[in-house]
């Protein structure tokens, strides 16, 4: 095989190994979500709640449960919606990674593709190696 059509072939398998490699569906598409702070508030800890099947539990005990459970829910929540907001903005710059990395992959192939075509082209235009020629 002449060194050109080996780089040809290299080329070529390279180009199907990589776009094989990232041609893949993209995700869902992100909401743009405001702008999310760097540290999220820490997450709760759960707080003591009375046993409401204790018969010794009062309803002053359970009023004073609710609102326990109350304020910790509504912190978890800001916790949760915190960490969600940073998920999707993750999420956001990986889809704009890969979107680029694709662009890159396209331009690789195509001009993978047209180096192809030129050294086919430069081949096609050489003599044919004479019987008693052999070359590697």
């Amino acid at each position: 095989m002449h060194p050109i059509q080996r780089a040809s072939l290299g080329l070529a398998l390279a180009a199907a190994l990589t776009g094989v490699a990232l041609a893949q569906p993209a995700p869902p598409a992100v909401s743009s979500a405001p702008a999310t702070p760097a540290v999220c508030p820490p997450m709760p800890a759960e707080p003591t709640l009375p046993d409401g099947s204790d018969p010794a539990v009062t309803r002053t005990q359970i009023e004073a449960g609710n609102a326990a459970y109350d304020a910790f829910a509504l912190a978890a929540q800001a916790h949760l919606n915190c960490e969600r907001a940073k998920l999707r903005d993750r999420q956001a710059a990986l889809q704009a990674r890969r979107d680029a990395t694709q662009a890159e992959v396209e331009a690789f192939n195509a001009f993978a593709t047209q180096w192809q075509t030129s050294s086919a082209a430069f081949l096609a235009r050489q003599p044919a190696p004479r019987n008693n020629e052999r070359g590697n």
